[in-house]
């Protein structure tokens, strides 16, 4: 079966379980502290990427640039487990989001420029709300519009149509009926599409699934959790 992988940037590390559980896998730790150097560079007094995602939430949502950070910088980790075990993607959805990762991938920006660029972007404070708040407000929250990238000769990743932004759902629609794909792969951890939307893209025969989930080496990551916890982030 066909598959694509999908990075949505939205829901992810939400929870402290999640971030305190991320930080074990190996690829994760090491590509934070492949970009913690970066950072260092770009900031005075940088906070330590490892300790900050597992710091709690009132720290954690306080600081929405290193947040954007250690975010890209975890999905860039599970990215490149997922390929050791399966190899490169045919094909990325990525969110326009500007901190989304992908671009790193696609050669646009390389690993240091972009932790230096969202580190020097002004900062500013976010709410710290509770866990079930979060859980709700995530509901309400409407998915960004996304690109479609695809692997050139060079094996970077090109926009399949520049400029070209659609909503995920005819993203999924197009890549199903005109390239046969019907698995997609989420970078998360923490389920980007949530809710009604997800059981419609379900309806339509394709399959959703966490990069985490697909592999057996990280079975124990979800059991660390409490149910509550992955109920919210699935």
């Amino acid at each position: 079966m066909k598959s694509a992988v999908l990075f949505a940037n939205t829901g992810v590390l939400d929870f402290l379980e999640l971030r305190t559980s991320i930080v074990r896998i190996p690829e994760v730790i090491a590509k934070l502290k492949e970009a913690q150097t970066f950072l260092d560079r770009a900031i005075k007094d940088a906070p330590d990427l490892i300790q900050f995602i597992t710091s709690d939430d009132q720290v954690f949502w306080s600081r929405k640039r290193i947040r954007q950070i250690a975010v890209g910088i975890v999905q860039l980790g599970l990215y490149e487990r997922y390929v050791k075990r399966y190899g490169e993607a045919a094909h990325l959805l990525a969110s326009d989001k500007e901190e989304n990762p992908v671009q790193v991938l696609s050669g646009k920006m390389r690993l240091g420029e972009y932790v230096i660029n969202l580190a020097m972007r002004e900062d500013d404070k976010s709410k710290v709300v509770s866990m079930e708040d979060q859980a709700l407000l995530s509901k309400g929250i409407s998915m960004p519009d996304f690109q479609l990238f695809q692997k050139d000769q060079e094996g970077f990743f090109v926009l399949v149509e520049e400029g070209k932004k659609q909503a995920l759902n005819d993203l999924l629609m197009k890549l199903r009926d005109e390239k046969n794909t019907k698995q997609f792969v989420n970078i998360g951890p923490g389920q980007s599409i949530s809710g009604s939307a997800l059981n419609e893209l379900v309806d339509k025969e394709l399959n959703i699934m966490e990069s985490i989930d697909l592999d057996p080496m990280l079975s124990w990551f979800w059991d660390i959790s409490s149910p509550y916890c992955y109920q919210l982030a699935n």
